[in-house]
């Protein structure tokens, strides 16, 4: 065992950034059934068409995806075989549909993952003129300044693609538009689109041990604030060795499994803090010419962040170490509360665990806030500029997109609300209400590591004030947002 050094700064900053759009496209009703209506088009039980040609015959045509090797990732469109797991079956329902649909064979191409990686593969192709994919996926990181480098096809140029059927998530598509111009989307295509986004894990023993609110009925109530859950916590440490001293993390050398000495209100780590941000308060909004233009600035932005600062930084109840956030903490019984991810549900440790655990959304503002707002994550997709055929991608990406709610989203929910400690309606209505609040942001998604979705960590380290922290950030920021619009805005 070996002692990791530092503990403090900061956390979750639960902020900047989200847009007032509205809920993602995951809310269907998770039967599978479909059928075909007169006109020979797919109908599922909704009544809902797949409006794509059926007779077209790609005489066993191979379908390249390109995919990547994390672990959060592998899965998305790749199952080789049905094996008894669910979502590993119901990808691969959608894949043979889509493939008996057309007569392709799905490929997925699992390639790697580093960011420098990533863009090199996908600059390579595009200059290269190959027809190695068919249809591109990655993290909005990389595939947002992809876009607007023009390596992509614009989406109202794929035939068959309709971004407003309920299987693609039309928010990030007019979201991560400029103009007319638009060239990601993401939804039911993606199975990341459901388990890449924040929420917060609470031991519901520890909640009944310490005679805490119930989360739960706190989110009925309409009281779960951020004000509700820093009352909850700041305060909340149990010196279990007795030594007097706020422990830190400490690390399993055979299981690289992470633990802590002591019980904190809260836990979570510097480098994760902006996968569960752009909750409060919007970087960009769109003009009338849908051009994003920077918003974020206020007096309440400015004591939004100093309280987060105080809270996490001085506070005792938080254990807040470098890093990114490792789930095992909590799942050894290390934190009350942990800011997360929904996937993390369908890792084995986490369904192995003794820990009994629920999950909320992440928390409104305050009252005035009137429904929650949760930051989308997963992989987006594209297509490839130099495309040979696009009527064939966009008819296969839009049957993919189709078959993926029929099939996927149901599967994932029913795997991710049956695993220990989420046996419970409660956890199912929270899931789906947070699945149901799921918001992009122009500002977040274009800002680069000097941009505002990254510099703003920094304030947590430094001695300053929001308001002059920020007069020295902001321009360099700014400027980073215009250039990324401007290159889209001017794409032929």
């Amino acid at each position: 065992m070996k002692k990791t050094k530092s503990i403090a700064i900061l956390l979750l900053i639960l902020l900047f950034g989200s847009i007032l759009i509205t809920a993602c496209s995951n809310t269907s009703d998770n039967s599978t059934d479909t059928e075909n209506n007169e006109n020979g088009n797919t109908e599922n039980n909704e009544g809902t068409l797949l409006n794509v040609p059926t007779d077209k015959n790609y005489n066993g045509y191979t379908f390249s995806i390109n995919s990547y090797s994390h672990s959060a990732y592998r899965g998305e469109h790749h199952a080789e075989a049905l094996t008894g797991d669910l979502v590993n079956d119901a990808v691969y329902d959608r894949n043979k549909n889509v493939e008996e649909l057309f007569n392709v064979k799905i490929n997925t191409v699992i390639g790697v993952w580093g960011n420098d990686e990533c863009r090199s593969l996908i600059t390579k192709s595009v200059l290269a003129g190959d027809d190695d994919f068919d249809m591109f996926t990655g993290n909005t990181y990389n595939m947002t300044f992809l876009s607007a480098e023009g390596y992509f096809l614009r989406i109202s140029e794929v035939p068959h693609i309709n971004y407003k059927s309920p299987w693609w998530n039309q928010y990030i598509y007019n979201e991560l538009s400029v103009g007319n111009n638009v060239y990601l989307m993401t939804g039911d295509i993606a199975l990341s689109n459901y388990g890449q986004i924040s929420c917060i894990f609470f031991n519901k023993k520890y909640i009944v041990d310490y005679s805490l609110q119930d989360p739960y009925q706190l989110v009925y109530d309409n009281k779960w604030y951020i004000d509700t859950l820093i009352a909850m916590t700041k305060d909340f440490w149990i010196d279990l060795n007795g030594n007097g001293v706020r422990d830190g993390i400490w690390e399993n050398d055979e299981e690289t499994m992470q633990f802590t000495d002591d019980l904190y209100g809260i836990y979570s780590q510097m480098a994760s803090i902006y996968a569960i941000a752009n909750h409060w308060v919007p970087i960009t909004t769109k003009n009338a010419d849908n051009y994003p233009e920077v918003s974020f600035y206020s007096t309440r932005t400015a004591t939004m962040f100093d309280k987060l600062k105080d809270y996490f930084i001085n506070s005792q109840g938080s254990l807040c170490p470098d890093g990114w956030t490792d789930y095992t903490v909590f799942a050894n019984g290390g934190c009350i509360f942990m800011p997360h991810v929904i996937h993390q549900t369908t890792y084995a440790y986490m369904r192995e665990s003794n820990v009994d655990y629920g999950i909320v959304p992440v928390p409104k503002y305050d009252e005035n806030q009137k429904d929650y707002r949760t930051c989308g994550g997963g992989l987006v997709v594209a297509v490839p500029l130099t495309i040979k055929d696009a009527e064939r991608t966009g008819m296969v990406m839009e049957a993919l997109a189709y078959y993926g709610r029929e099939f996927v989203y149901p599967a994932y929910l029913e795997k991710t609300i049956t695993q220990k400690g989420t046996r419970d309606n409660d956890a199912q209505k929270m899931l789906e209400i947070i699945l149901n609040s799921v918001y992009y942001n122009f500002g977040v998604a274009f800002s680069g590591f000097q941009g505002y979705g990254y510099s703003l960590l920094e304030y947590f380290k430094t001695s300053k004030g929001f308001a002059s922290y920020y007069e020295g950030m902001n321009i360099a920021a700014t400027a980073e947002l215009i250039k990324y619009a401007d290159q889209i805005l001017a794409l032929p």
